[in-house]
């Protein structure tokens, strides 16, 4: 924790998405964005973490031990790029005790996206003819994270989404499109395409206050299916039976 200049204790928290092809990154402190910022990271993440949290300590004049806690997007994903957030955050919170929290990417893309409160299906590319989706109303899940090719999506968005617009989010957005509007299913997009580094800030302090931090022992991604290693491994092994 840091102290403002008046001598009071302000709670600092690091919010970070490693979920994708882009790093995000954000400081705040009692909602209140510090510093945020979002860097080209290939597939690997691996150079810029370590030095994109320590370039964002330094411009807000904080050491690491002064954090409160962290917040991650823990999945669905890339894998690379996940293993290398949840394992980075655990190596710099364990040494210093501070509190981690693990949020669902397609939980903060729906919350980045809506903030009036109306149902939000949130979509990923998940690549393979496949998408990554959630649909929310509210604090109601009315469809839970899962990953699927974007008709049997659409079924299942038709089937449980409640009445009125949907409002559509995250990199699938353009993938799904189609479907929902063959099935007649009306939308607004968003054009919210990647979880805000602040808004995962908001959605893991809520989660700190109600279930307490997450036992970094415990705390793993959430993949949704296997990895592209395994599915390439399987299609080698049949095509050499």
């Amino acid at each position: 924790m840091g102290d403002t200049a008046d001598g009071r204790v302000r709670d600092i928290f690091l919010g970070l998405d490693t979920s994708g092809f882009q790093t995000g990154l954000a400081l705040v402190s009692g909602g209140a964005v510090l510093y945020e910022t979002r860097s080209s990271a290939g597939t690997s993440h691996n150079e810029s973490l370590l030095l994109l949290i320590r370039r964002a300590l330094d411009a807000a004049g904080l050491q690491l031990d002064q954090l409160r806690g962290i917040c991650l997007t823990i999945g669905p994903g890339m894998w690379t790029g996940l293993r290398v957030g949840l394992s980075t955050v655990k190596g710099l919170a364990l040494p210093k005790g501070i509190a981690v929290k693990g949020v669902n990417t397609l939980r903060v893309i729906a919350a980045t996206a809506g903030a009036g409160g109306g149902a939000v299906l949130a979509v990923m590319d998940a690549r393979r003819n496949e998408l990554y989706a959630a649909l929310y109303h509210g604090t109601r899940v009315l469809i839970p994270p899962q990953a699927g090719a974007s008709p049997f999506l659409g079924r299942l968005v038709a089937e449980r989404q409640p009445p009125g617009d949907l409002l559509l989010a995250g990199d699938g957005s353009e993938l799904i499109k189609p479907v929902l509007s063959a099935m007649g299913i009306r939308f607004v997009d968003s054009g919210v395409r990647l979880p805000e580094p602040a808004v995962i800030v908001r959605l893991g302090v809520e989660l700190l206050k109600s279930e307490g931090p997450d036992r970094l022992s415990e705390l793993e991604p959430v993949y949704l299916r296997r990895t592209d290693a395994e599915i390439n491994l399987e299609g080698r092994l049949k095509g050499g039976l």
